[in-house]
C-alpha cells in the first residue's frame, strides 16, 4: 500500500516491459490448454483440417487441373495460413485483456503489454504450426521449394500485421460501442 516509487533508466524499463510481455505471451499461448505443446498442436490440427478440406474440395470440383506453376499443396497452404494468421491476430487483439481485467492489478501490467502479448502469442503459434506443417509436407509428401523466402515471410508478417491493426481499431471502439464491436468481430471472423 505504502511504497516509494523508484524510477529506472529507460533501457532497464524497456527490458522490464519486454520481460513482462514475454511472460504474458507465454500465458496467452497456454491459455487454450495447460500444456503449450497441446495448444500449438490444436493450431496445427486446425491448419491440417483446413488444408485437407480445401485439397479435397478443389480435387472434387476439378480446379486442381488449373494452370498453376508450382506445388498445389504449397499454393493452398499459403492461402490458408495467411487467412488463419490474420484471423488469429485479429481475434487475439480484440479479445485481449482491457484496463478492468484482473490481470491489470499486477504492478508491471498495462494495456499495451496485454495487446503486445496477444499479438506476439498469435504470431508465435501460427509460425510454429506453419513450420511444422511445412516440415511434414516436405518430409512425407514431396520436397517443398520456395523461390522467394523473403517475400513469403513478408506476406505472412503482413497478414499478421493487418489482423493486429484491425483488432486494435475495434479494441479502441469497444468501450463506446461494445455491442456493435462484438457484432462486427463476429461477422468479420
Amino acid at each position: 500500500m505504502f511504497e516509494s516509487k523508484r524510477t529506472y533508466p529507460t533501457c532497464r524499463s524497456l527490458l522490464n516491459k519486454a520481460a513482462t510481455t514475454f511472460h504474458v505471451a507465454v500465458r496467452k499461448v497456454r491459455s487454450g490448454h495447460r500444456n503449450a505443446l497441446c495448444a500449438i498442436g490444436q493450431t496445427i490440427m486446425q491448419g491440417l483440417l483446413f488444408l485437407t478440406f480445401f485439397y479435397l474440395m478443389f480435387t472434387v470440383l476439378g480446379v486442381r487441373g488449373a494452370a498453376l506453376r508450382g506445388d498445389f499443396t504449397l499454393y493452398l497452404l499459403t492461402g490458408i495460413f495467411l487467412y488463419l494468421t490474420h484471423i488469429t491476430a485479429f481475434r487475439g487483439i480484440v479479445g485481449s485483456e482491457g484496463p478492468t481485467s484482473a490481470m491489470m492489478l499486477h504492478a508491471p501490467m498495462n494495456t499495451i503489454v496485454a495487446i503486445l502479448a496477444s499479438a506476439l502469442s498469435s504470431l508465435y503459434t501460427q509460425f510454429i504450426s506453419f513450420m511444422v506443417i511445412l516440415f511434414i509436407i516436405h518430409t512425407i509428401i514431396e520436397p517443398v521449394i520456395v523461390h522467394d523466402w523473403v517475400g513469403a515471410g513478408m506476406m505472412f508478417l503482413l497478414s499478421w500485421f493487418t489482423g493486429c491493426c484491425f483488432g486494435v481499431v475495434l479494441l479502441a471502439l469497444k468501450p463506446w460501442m461494445p455491442g456493435a464491436v462484438s457484432t462486427i468481430s463476429m461477422i468479420y471472423v
